[in-house]
């Protein structure tokens, strides 16, 4: 037997997945122990809040993500966990996050009518994240198969929490620094107790990397898994892309990084980016 009240699907049947709960719309699409889980390991690396129940509270959290590309993604895997269940339950099909993946990235590939478009676009400043939610720009630096990363986490209204260093990191390539320095970023907002954070990175690479959501062996697979399940600590958690133009700051920390190996600031920032830090800020605030 299903009911529906006020737009919530109720039923008189154990949770599919779980098999711990009466199944709702809520639970099967978010708050179920695997589903939940399925969140955490996607591209989005959503957690949502403890206190969220109603369908409205889990769509709130994914619209304050406040980039396109992720909000759009998230919808899109919402579906994709929706139509693999149905699939299971009255088909008799196995279910498994790959599967899941593998439908988020076939009905990405379709493309979109004239009404609903996926924009493509990405930002070419910096924009201050949502209340309570500290955005954290990260860079690395490479040359000679020497990296240097930098970082400077914002909070909405452009005061500077923590900027930092790291150098030197051996690596090979590029996007391997890249990776690094997401997974080094994320390292260190969980030691500083950062709990509500939004990632920004002007990698493409690295970006769409984490969005395709792939297993692999390689080590680039292997330092983005490391990060997946990193973000389990967080509350909150997204990851934006940049144009490099709104990466300014950490572009500088990242190549000074020579200067400050290993080098942690609360509330400031050295004095030869501090310009760099605050006019961008100052800009987009007042937009």
């Amino acid at each position: 037997m299903v009911s529906f009240g006020g737009g919530e699907l109720r039923s008189m049947i154990p949770a599919f997945f779980c098999r711990t709960a009466v199944e709702t719309s809520s639970h099967a699409l978010f708050s179920c122990p695997v589903v939940s889980q399925w969140w955490l390991a996607s591209p989005f690396g959503l957690r949502f809040r403890d206190d969220a129940r109603e369908p409205e509270d889990f769509m709130g959290q994914i619209f304050s993500c406040e980039d396109a590309d992720v909000i759009w993604g998230a919808l899109t895997f919402l579906y994709a966990v929706w139509e693999c269940r149905n699939r299971a339950l009255f088909q008799g099909q196995q279910l498994s996050m790959e599967k899941v993946l593998a439908r988020l990235n076939a009905l990405e590939s379709i493309p979109s009518g004239p009404i609903v478009r996926r924009t493509m676009e990405h930002s070419t400043r910096w924009y201050p994240p949502q209340a309570n939610v500290l955005k954290l720009n990260f860079d690395a630096s490479f040359v000679d198969k020497v990296a240097g990363f930098g970082l400077i986490a914002r909070n909405n209204e452009g005061l500077i929490m923590t900027t930092a260093c790291a150098y030197p990191v051996d690596t090979s390539t590029t996007l391997l620094a890249e990776a690094l320095a997401f997974r080094w970023a994320i390292t260190l907002a969980l030691n500083l107790h950062f709990l509500e954070v939004c990632f920004e990175t002007d990698c493409l690479q690295l970006y769409e990397a984490w969005n395709k959501g792939r297993q692999g062996s390689s080590y680039l697979m292997s330092i983005l898994s490391d990060c997946r399940n990193l973000i389990s600590g967080f509350n909150v958690c997204c990851f934006s892309f940049v144009c490099c133009s709104g990466n300014s700051v950490v572009d500088r920390l990242a190549n000074d990084s020579s200067k400050y190996p290993n080098y942690v600031w609360i509330e400031e920032v050295p004095a030869e980016v501090e310009v760099l830090g605050q006019s961008g800020v100052i800009a987009n605030l007042a937009t």
